[in-house]
């Protein structure tokens, strides 16, 4: 994918056979959602996706890699979500700000997490048969209070580099 731009709607990108190498999604004013049957790869260093709320599927395979995670700047420009659902790993860092988590689930692999500038806010990560690893620049919090454990994983690892795991409220 070179570059992909929505100033005033949603993308949508469907891959139905293989992967997807991400070049720039940006849909400021939307929501960005991407299925591919395999993997959800990114070879920059620069944001992959830019969005208010950001949808990625990778039926068969990995979003991003260990040396490479999917890049997103999400909740831009208003407050919004990550949903992702991997085969195997899940690998995500957001680049400015907070992130907003609704779900992330690596099925048979590890969950990555990670902000460069900002909380963590958690709804629900799941890596049902690895290991869920969150880094935060600021604090991981309780991002829907619904008394659900946040976090579900053989091995979790938490760091809050600037702030909190949780509050004492939750």
């Amino acid at each position: 994918v070179g570059t992909i731009t929505s100033s005033t709607g949603n993308v949508n990108l469907t891959a139905p056979d293989g992967d997807v190498t991400l070049g720039t999604v940006s849909s400021t004013a939307g929501d960005t959602t991407i299925t591919a049957s395999g993997s959800i790869l990114d070879p920059l260093s620069e944001p992959n996706i830019t969005a208010v709320n950001v949808n990625l599927t990778a039926q068969n395979g990995s979003i991003g890699t260990e040396a490479d995670p999917i890049t997103i700047d999400s909740s831009n420009a208003s407050p919004g979500m990550l949903t992702a659902w991997a085969k195997v790993n899940a690998k995500i860092t957001e680049t400015n700000g907070a992130l907003n988590v609704n779900t992330v689930t690596a099925e048979t692999g590890d969950v990555n997490l990670k902000t460069l500038s900002g909380d963590v806010n958690l709804g629900t990560v799941n890596a049902k048969e690895g290991t869920a690893t969150i880094v935060s620049s600021d604090s991981i919090l309780d991002g829907d209070a619904a008394g659900t454990s946040d976090v579900n994983a053989n091995n979790i690892n938490l760091t809050a580099q600037n702030g909190t795991v949780g509050t004492v409220a939750n």
